[in-house]
C-alpha cells in the first residue's frame, strides 16, 4: 500500500481516542501507539520526512499499512496500547528489560494459601516480591527466620494430606494441607508478613512481647521461650534494613539516566520510611523524542502489572500526559496518585 493511498485512508480515521497499529509489507505490526485524536496523531507521521525525528523517519520507511481501534476514552486507549505492545512486541516500541541477576523473596499472593520462597524468575504481576538481595546465603537465612515468625508453607505443590510435614510438626508451617487453619486465618499471617517486609516491625514487636509476658504469666515457659526467639529474629531482621528515613514515607522513587540508545531506570520502593526493594531496568530508546515520553512509557509498562502502587511517586522527570497517567493509576488502585 503506497503512502498516498494511506494518506487518503487517513481521511476516514475518526477524531476520537484510540490505538493505532503500523505494519510492514509482510503484515507484521512494527509499532503500536495511542492517541487522544486518532486522525490528528496518525497524520503527524505522514508529514515531510525532513520534519520527522530520524527514528520516526526510519520506521515510516517500513510502514506499508495501518489499522486502528477506537476506544471510549484515553485511559482505555492507554490500557489497550500496553496490552497490544505486550502481545505483538513491535520492533519500534520501547522495550523494558529488568535485572534478573539478583534473587527476590516471593509471596504467591495469587494462591488461596500463598507460599514464600526465593526466586530469580520474571515477576508475574500477581505475587508480591521483596528485594533484590545481593547475597543468596544471607537471603536463605532471612527466609528461615521469617518462616519461624510467619509459618507459611514453602512446598511447591499444596495437596490434601492425612498428616502434616516436618515443618508443621516443628510449627514452621500452618499446615493448610491438613485443614489445620482456615483461609482467613492464613491470610492474616500473609498480610502480617507483607506488612513486616514493608518495614512495619514496631507493632509486631509489641504484640510478640505481650504474648511472651502472657505465656510466662500462665507458666507456659516453652511457649514463652519460642516467642522470645521470634522476637530476637524480628530484631535481627529489622537491623538488616540499613537505610531509613526519619519520616515514615510511603512512596516510589524513580530515577532515569538517559543514554543514546538506552535508559537506565532505578526504582526504590520506600515503605514506612525504609527502602524495602530496588528494581533495575534497561529501557530501549525507540521513537520517544524526549525523556518525558520515555518516562511515560516506563510508567505504562512498570505499573501495568504492579499492584503495590503508593499514593506518591517521586520522579526527576515528569511523564508526558501526566494527567492521563494519574487517572489510569487511580483507576487501578482506587486512590489518588501524585
Amino acid at each position: 500500500m503506497g503512502v498516498e493511498f494511506m494518506k487518503e485512508r487517513l481521511k476516514n480515521v475518526p477524531l476520537k481516542p484510540g490505538v493505532y497499529l503500523y505494519k510492514d509489507d509482510t503484515g507484521e505490526v512494527i509499532y503500536v501507539g495511542k492517541a487522544k485524536a486518532l486522525r490528528t496523531r496518525m497524520r503527524s507521521y505522514f508529514q515531510s520526512p525532513d520534519k520527522l525525528h530520524p527514528k520516526v523517519r526510519a520506521m515510516m520507511n517500513r510502514v506499508a499499512d495501518f489499522d486502528f481501534i477506537v476506544t471510549n476514552n484515553e485511559v482505555e486507549a492507554l490500557i489497550l496500547e500496553n496490552n497490544l505492545i505486550k502481545s505483538y512486541q513491535p520492533r519500534y516500541n520501547i522495550q523494558l528489560r529488568d535485572d534478573k541477576s539478583y534473587p527476590y523473596i516471593k509471596i504467591t499472593t495469587g494462591e488461596k494459601f500463598p507460599r514464600i520462597y526465593i526466586t530469580r524468575e520474571e515477576k508475574d504481576g500477581v505475587s508480591r516480591y521483596f528485594g533484590p538481595y545481593t547475597e543468596v546465603n544471607s537471603l536463605r537465612e532471612t527466609v528461615k527466620l521469617l518462616t519461624g515468625i510467619f509459618p507459611l508453607r514453602t512446598c511447591k505443590t499444596l495437596r490434601p494430606r492425612k498428616r502434616g510435614c516436618l515443618n508443621s510438626d516443628i510449627e514452621k508451617c500452618l499446615a493448610p494441607c491438613i485443614g489445620r487453619v482456615t483461609e482467613e486465618e492464613y491470610g492474616a499471617v500473609v498480610n502480617a508478613l507483607i506488612d513486616f517486609l514493608e518495614g512495619n516491625s514496631a507493632d509486631l514487636l509489641k504484640k510478640k512481647e505481650t504474648e511472651m509476658k502472657v505465656a510466662a504469666a500462665n507458666l507456659e515457659f516453652e511457649k514463652a521461650a519460642r516467642i522470645r526467639d521470634q522476637i530476637l529474629s524480628i530484631k535481627k531482621l529489622s537491623d538488616k534494613q540499613m537505610i531509613s528515613f526519619e519520616s515514615p514515607y510511603n512512596l516510589d522513587l524513580i530515577a532515569m539516566h538517559s543514554g543514546e540508545k538506552q535508559n537506565l531506570v532505578l526504582v526504590f520502593k520506600i515503605r514506612a520510611g525504609k527502602i524495602i526493594a530496588k528494581d533495575t531496568f534497561w529501557q530501549d530508546r525507540s521513537l520517544a523524542e524526549n525523556i518525558n515520553e520515555d518516562m511515560h512509557f516506563f510508567f505504562n509498562r512498570y505499573y501495568d502489572n504492579n499492584h503495590d502502587i503508593p499514593a506518591e511517586i517521586l520522579v526527576e522527570h515528569l511523564p508526558s500526559d501526566l494527567e492521563l497517567i494519574q487517572n489510569w493509576l487511580k483507576e487501578k488502585v482506587g486512590h489518588k496518585v501524585e
